[in-house]
């Protein structure tokens, strides 16, 4: 039946997102360790652009097929990922101009946090 096909698409969706918040993570808690090596550094930004991308389109891919209400939590919490997306991205822009690692590293646990809001809008 074409209900339990898209229970299965729905299902596989939902899995390829919990995956890819999960690389996103993993890659973002490597970033202490990293920051004070310029080129391991600017390979693990490139990491975070292309698993931040993969994570959207995950959640763009799965969120009309959701119900009324995860739909409007994961479109909200996929919003705040790209708001703080962009805090991060001027907290890197600074960094290069005076290397300060603070902001950066403050920036890149509000997008593990925000990341975390992804998953928690799938749950019931």
């Amino acid at each position: 039946s074409s209900d339990s096909h898209s229970a299965a698409t729905t299902a596989q969706l939902a899995g390829d997102l919990c995956r890819r918040a999960t690389a996103l993570r993993r890659t973002l808690y490597k970033m202490p360790g990293l920051i004070n090596q310029r080129h391991a550094f600017l390979e693990i930004i490139k990491d975070v652009a292309s698993e931040m991308k993969l994570l959207l389109d995950a959640a763009g891919r799965l969120a009309p097929l959701l119900p009324d209400q995860q739909r409007v939590e994961l479109d909200m919490a996929r919003r705040k990922l790209l708001e703080t997306s962009r805090s991060f991205s001027n907290a890197l822009k600074g960094y290069f101009k005076e290397p300060q690692a603070t902001p950066v590293l403050l920036a890149a646990t509000a997008l593990v946090y925000r990341t975390d809001e992804i998953i928690q809008a799938l749950e019931p």
